[in-house]
């Protein structure tokens, strides 16, 4: 995920090649030195001093070894995906998930706790089940490095304050970063849970590997993650992908955001659900998975959200041009045929760019958006991998703990 494709051998820029050295290690290992050197055009003996130094740190290990047609030995290198542990969090408006993982994305221990949308319950959750996590690492003798933090924005990522999110009481303005860094002291990103989401899959799912995709979320709410040249777009004003308050009907209901007629009320599953019964059950997810699929009421369901999908799909489509374009969330996990409804629709369509686009489920279903606030720490990190040669020196303090 970092932008940087290639070394350079003059004027190097130590943090750019180790970072580039470090991902390659990580997205290909085991790979030897020479097949380092061959994929970032960086001479051997500067991929030999930069491994050195990862070696020494324990980030990276050697891994078996082969002998080249020349007779020559090569070791093989891999990521220590141990080495360090980090936390992914998702605040839903119904419920906090919390994932351990080490630096490979593996999830070590993870819990939930449900939730009303309000501030203080929300914090009191937040506490328990980071808690849990951190507890876990302290008996494994592992220091957290990060805590990411998926939630609905609007939000600004920079600062981690809170933005008026819609549905989502008492978090107007809410400095969430700052609440966190100052409980934990472990630094702590925050973003768009669709976006996180978008991160998750680019990081350990479906967008391995790609460097353009588009995350579809629908659930409780409508959102999209861009990725875009392997970086998350987040617009001027940190708005973009907010498709689930773009307006589908002109002449609709008035939207939480202050909108009329947005998508999110007609494709959500809280919109869904009031469509069929005429308000929103107390329990809208319950609700629609008990419909019998021969009932009228599921038919009727299915079909609306079907629509508005291929509507939110080629849409975003035609937005982004992307590679892959995923699509998750409680309603795709609920009813995971749309995503076949929808892709034969959309390859149905008329932009040629359509049917070229990659469309499918995602794979890591309800753990994109956690996995995506791990990639988010992880992001940073491997971007600047001396800040995790430094915490060398935290190691033995942090697990002596």
């Amino acid at each position: 995920m970092t932008k940087q494709s290639q070394g350079s051998n003059q004027n190097t820029i130590k943090q750019d090649n180790l970072a580039l050295v470090l991902n390659t290690i990580r997205l290909h290992g085991p790979i030897s030195r020479v097949q380092i050197s061959e994929k970032v055009k960086l001479r051997t003996s500067t991929v030999t001093n930069l491994t050195r130094e990862l070696l020494e740190v324990g980030l990276i290990e050697e891994s078996g070894t082969t002998v080249s047609k020349a007779g020559r030995r090569r070791v093989f290198l891999r990521l220590v995906a141990d080495a360090y542990y980090v936390i992914g969090i998702e605040l839903s408006r119904n419920f906090v998930r919390c994932l351990l993982t080490d630096l490979g994305g593996n999830i070590i221990h993870q819990n939930q706790r449900a939730i009303k949308p309000n501030r203080t319950v929300l914090i009191d959750s937040l506490w328990e089940t980071v808690d849990e996590c951190i507890h876990e690492s302290h008996k494994r003798g592992k220091m957290v490095i990060g805590l990411g933090i998926g939630i609905p924005g609007p939000l600004d990522a920079a600062s981690g304050v809170i933005k008026s999110p819609p549905n989502f009481a008492g978090l107007d303005e809410f400095p969430l970063k700052a609440i966190c860094e100052e409980r934990y002291g472990i630094p702590t990103a925050i973003d768009d849970d669709a976006r996180t989401a978008a991160m998750g899959e680019a990081w350990f799912g479906a967008g391995k590997n790609r460097t353009d995709l588009v995350y579809l979320s629908v659930g409780t709410g409508v959102g999209a993650g861009v990725i875009i040249g392997g970086r998350i777009y987040r617009g001027k004003h940190q708005l973009a992908g907010q498709i689930g308050h773009i307006a589908v009907d002109l002449k609709g209901e008035r939207c939480a955001c202050g909108n009329t007629g947005c998508l999110e009320l007609y494709l959500s599953i809280p919109g869904l659900a009031k469509s069929i019964f005429g308000t929103i059950p107390t329990d809208t997810k319950a609700a629609l998975m008990n419909l019998n699929k021969k009932d009228e009421h599921f038919d009727k369901a299915f079909a609306q959200a079907l629509d508005y999908l291929e509507w939110a799909v080629a849409s975003l489509i035609n937005l982004y041009d992307p590679e892959l374009l995923i699509i998750g969330g409680q309603l795709i996990a609920l009813w995971p045929e749309l995503v076949t409804e929808v892709t034969e629709r959309v390859s149905r369509r008329g932009f040629a760019s359509q049917n070229c686009v990659e469309i499918c489920a995602s794979p890591l279903s309800d753990d994109a958006s956690a996995l995506g606030g791990v990639a988010l720490v992880l992001d940073k990190y491997f971007s600047d991998p001396i800040s995790l040669l430094s915490l060398e020196d935290r190691k033995d303090v942090h697990s002596a703990q």
